[in-house]
Parts: structure tokens; C-alpha cells; sequence
């Protein structure tokens, strides 16, 4: 029995594999960014095939928020700011930002196709003045 369950992980993992290897991808920018940019690109892990995203240009030192759903149909104002939210967020991964300002996410493919998932970054500092919120650009991530 413990041989069996054994081998069926092992073909699970080799048919997710090939699966992953076989699906399209393709990733585009929308909207415009107000204080930082986000670019994502596909890397191959030992676990399959992950996205990364790149966060440049954000406040150094602040807390960056990369939200994924669905686009907005226009982008949703942010408080104490000209920026706005272009993603209705269903999920969150939060992440610091250096004093380089940049920080980095990944994000692993998921075994469902075809999806589409829409992406941003929203960073929140700490200010003199109050708390600042800026977004990143959003992008668009297709599996098919």
C-alpha cells in the first residue's frame, strides 16, 4: 500500500509537470504605474514553473502589497493619494521593500487552465506627514 500511494505521487507529479510544460503563458502590463513598477517573467523552480515578480521603484523601506484578482472596471481611489487600485483583490501576499526600493514576490502557476489573473502592488509607508500609499502598474498574467 505504501508503495502505491508512493508511485502515485510520483505520477501526479510527472503528469502536472508535463501539463505545465504544454500550457501557453503570456503576461501584459495595464494601467498606469503611480510611484512604483511591477513586471513579472516565468522561472523554472524544482517544483515546476513559477512566476516572479519584480517591484522597482517603491517607496525604500515600506510594505509592499501585491494583490491578485480580477481587474477593476476603473481604478478604485487609494487613501490620502492621486493613486488607485486597478486590481479587486481576492488574495494578498505581503513582502518588505529594501532600501534600494525594490522587493520581490513569486507565485506559483496554478494547475487550472485557462485562468486569468490580474496583479498589483500597493506599498504603504510611514511618513512625517502620515501614512503614504502608492500602486504599481497591473499586470496581466493568462494561462491557457
Amino acid at each position: 500500500m505504501k508503495n502505491s500511494k508512493c508511485l502515485l505521487s510520483v505520477l501526479l507529479a510527472c503528469a502536472a509537470s508535463l501539463s505545465a510544460q504544454t500550457r501557453s503563458l503570456n503576461i501584459a502590463s495595464f494601467g498606469a504605474a503611480c510611484g512604483a513598477d511591477l513586471v513579472a517573467s516565468p522561472i523554472r523552480t524544482a517544483a515546476g514553473v513559477t512566476l516572479r515578480f519584480e517591484l522597482t521603484s517603491a517607496a525604500p523601506a515600506s510594505v509592499a502589497v501585491l494583490v491578485a484578482g480580477q481587474q477593476t472596471a476603473s481604478p478604485l481611489p487609494l487613501p490620502n493619494t492621486n493613486c488607485g487600485l486597478l486590481v479587486q483583490p481576492r488574495a494578498t501576499f505581503i513582502a518588505l521593500v529594501d532600501a534600494a526600493g525594490s522587493a520581490a514576490f513569486r507565485f506559483p502557476l496554478p494547475p487550472v487552465a485557462p485562468v486569468t489573473i490580474d496583479f498589483q502592488v500597493v506599498t504603504l509607508a510611514l511618513a512625517r506627514n502620515g501614512r503614504t500609499a502608492e500602486s504599481s502598474n497591473g499586470v496581466r498574467v493568462t494561462i491557457q
